[in-house]
């Protein structure tokens, strides 16, 4: 296995969680990277959240859920982002999905990492997923997609990678 240690430098959680997706666009297999540089990644993305967050004084059963979320999130990019035809978006704290989704929906709507349909956001329908501890009070809510980009910044991952688009940071 690689020894390059990934996240050495980072300091909080939110540098860890960048980090880990900037090496993803470049490792991950589905976009050229290797299957034991990326299973290095994950591995030691997953001790970085548990230090880090254990560092930050949360109790355990906030630590328990900050690495619950982090490996949910993992493997809702892992499963998606090999995908054609789609564009997988991070605004906020959620996953977004558009484009051409319906020949994916059986693979969307599958655990791990299930993703939600959401119908109506924008001219389009698209697919959300997110970690119960980020749901959102306003079920149903008629903001459009680019509403929220605005409120909370996007980062795009495309066949050619990620694009950010972080308009409030």
């Amino acid at each position: 296995m690689p020894s390059t240690n990934y996240f050495y430098q980072c300091i909080t959680l939110d540098e860890v969680k960048k980090l880990y997706r900037e090496l993803c666009k470049v490792n991950h297999p589905d976009k050229g990277g290797d299957l034991e540089t990326m299973q290095a990644i994950n591995s030691q993305y997953s001790k970085a959240i548990k230090m880090i967050a254990a560092g930050q004084n949360l109790n355990s059963e906030d630590l328990e859920a900050e690495i619950l979320s982090a490996e949910a999130y993992q493997a809702a990019v892992n499963k998606t982002v090999h995908l054609e035809g789609i564009t997988l978006e991070l605004v906020g704290s959620w996953l977004w999905i558009t484009g051409n989704t319906r020949q994916h929906k059986d693979i969307l709507k599958t655990e791990p990492a299930k993703f939600t349909w959401a119908k109506k956001k924008d001219d389009f329908s698209a697919w959300f997923f997110r970690t119960s501890e980020h749901k959102a009070p306003n079920k149903g809510s008629k903001k459009s997609l680019d509403d929220i980009r605005n409120k909370y910044g996007s980062q795009q991952i495309t066949g050619k990678g990620f694009k950010s688009n972080f308009i409030n940071a």
